[in-house]
């Protein structure tokens, strides 16, 4: 869920011997209490997440079973020793030229390359991702994706890393 928080907090300057003085009572019973007003617009959902769901379409359903269905998936990355299988469309999308040729992974768990493959196949397998995935992901495509790649990852974190994050 995308939360937007905005806070407008209205600071009064004033010098430091002000706040300890007894008489202006800023601070009562050793508590100092600062009141701050502001408000939290929400969103419910990812905007392109809504956009498909008021279509009517659920093509994420055509991701998730592209992503499963092994019998197609033609490439393979190794990972601390494990295989994750991919289609060859996505492994030529998601990796340069020069990693094709050993497609070793180090330096990143199983699930975090999972994760970033499984966001090539579709954002929304994978939506919302936690701020230390997203990092996670991001770090691992700065490695080892292609700039095209690198750059769509980019604007997505920028639409989902806000003040909540």
């Amino acid at each position: 869920m995308n939360q937007i928080l905005h806070f407008r907090l209205n600071l009064r300057h004033f010098r430091i011997d002000k706040l300890f003085d007894p008489k202006k009572q800023f601070i009562v019973d050793g508590k100092l209490i600062i009141k701050c007003e502001g408000y939290i617009i929400r969103e419910e959902s990812h905007p392109k997440l809504k956009e498909i769901d008021d279509s009517g379409l659920h093509p994420v359903q055509e991701s998730k079973d592209l992503w499963e269905n092994s019998n197609e998936k033609t490439c393979h990355i190794n990972v601390n020793g494990k295989l994750i299988y991919l289609h060859q469309e996505i492994f030529n999308h998601l990796f340069p030229e020069s990693f094709r040729q050993n497609p070793v992974i180090f330096g990143f768990s199983f699930d975090s390359v999972e994760l970033a493959i499984k966001f090539n196949y579709d954002f929304r397998l994978v939506y919302p991702l936690t701020l230390e995935e997203s990092l996670e992901i991001f770090k691992f495509m700065k490695i080892y994706g292609r700039k095209g790649i690198i750059h769509d990852f980019e604007r997505f974190l920028i639409e989902e890393i806000n003040e909540s994050t």
